[in-house]
């Protein structure tokens, strides 16, 4: 299984894509049977609410908390943190 964190828990594009892959689909099926979405990290409280409403199981502690992440996607809303929440 492709494991896969999230960086920027506080949009709708996080939630958009960790429902995508980790939530059944209307006839009760995962659109992607081997990726998920694993752990997530954002500003404030958006982290807890992105994972309960996508079944996340991890909430990561800061942005560099993605060892064990496979892919990591950069949903913050401000396109100029980017690099640096990806650059250790």
């Amino acid at each position: 299984m492709i494991k896969v964190g999230i960086i920027g828990a506080e949009n709708s594009h996080a939630t958009s894509f960790a429902t995508a892959l980790n939530l059944h689909d209307s006839e009760g099926k995962l659109r992607y049977e081997d990726i998920k979405v694993v752990k997530a990290y954002g500003v404030d409280d958006s982290a807890s609410v992105l994972a309960e409403k996508a079944s996340i199981p991890q909430i990561a502690e800061s942005h560099e908390d993605f060892d064990d992440c496979d892919t990591i996607m950069i949903t913050t809303r401000w396109g100029s943190r980017h690099f640096d929440q990806i650059i250790k």
